[in-house]
C-alpha cells in the first residue's frame, strides 16, 4: 500500500536545491536535477547525517559530514562501503504538484 509524503508545488523546487521534508520517523530529501524530481530517506547510512545540508554532484549527493555519495537513482553508496544504502521514494507529478509515495512497507 502506498504512502503519500508530501505534495509541493511544481515551481516551488528549483534546479540542484536539496529539501527536507519532515515525515517522523523517516525525513526525506527531495532534489530537482536536469529538470526531474528525486527523493530519498535523508539519512546517511553511514552516521546518519542530514543529506539535505550536502551539496548535489551530478546524479548524487555528497554528505556533508564523511563525504560519502549517494546515487539519486537506486539510493546507493558511490564508492565506500556500505551495509545498505538509502531507501528512495516514488516521485509522482499530478497536476501542478510534485507528489511523493512511499511503496514500502516497513516492519517496526
Amino acid at each position: 500500500m502506498a504512502t503519500e509524503i508530501a505534495r509541493l508545488p511544481i515551481g516551488e523546487l528549483h534546479e540542484g536545491e536539496l529539501r527536507r521534508i519532515e515525515h517522523p520517523p523517516f525525513n526525506v530529501l527531495v532534489t530537482r536535477r536536469e529538470g526531474r524530481y528525486h527523493a530519498i530517506s535523508d539519512n546517511c547510512p553511514h552516521a546518519a547525517q542530514s543529506l539535505s545540508l550536502g551539496r548535489l554532484e551530478g546524479s548524487a549527493v555528497r554528505c556533508p559530514r564523511h563525504g560519502w555519495l549517494i546515487d539519486l537513482e537506486s539510493g546507493s553508496v558511490i564508492g565506500a562501503r556500505a551495509a545498505r544504502g538509502c531507501h528512495v521514494y516514488e516521485v509522482r507529478i499530478e497536476g501542478d504538484e510534485v507528489v511523493i509515495v512511499d511503496n514500502l512497507r516497513r516492519l517496526f
